[in-house]
């Protein structure tokens, strides 16, 4: 091979070793931002059942009430 071939082999190689690298680190960025990104929506999710949660309880509560006072208004008979 001539001087000249080796010199633009040589630079070929070192050109997808640097592309090869920077789609590591690429990579690397992605899965950390996404790791971040699921810890956030594990976060919000885990709060917002728990918000949900106690709003159905209440509800539950309440509506348990209502049955109460219609039995008492009706005689417990629905009349």
């Amino acid at each position: 091979m001539k001087k000249k071939d080796i010199d633009l082999f040589d630079k070929a190689i070192h050109n997808v070793k640097g592309a090869t690298i920077d789609i590591v680190k690429e990579r690397n960025r992605y899965h950390l931002r996404l790791d971040k990104l699921m810890k956030q929506i594990k976060y919000l999710r885990n709060s917002h059942d728990k918000k949900i949660k106690k709003i159905i309880k209440e509800q539950k509560e309440v509506l348990e009430e209502m049955y109460e006072l219609f039995d008492d208004l009706t005689n417990s008979k629905g009349e």
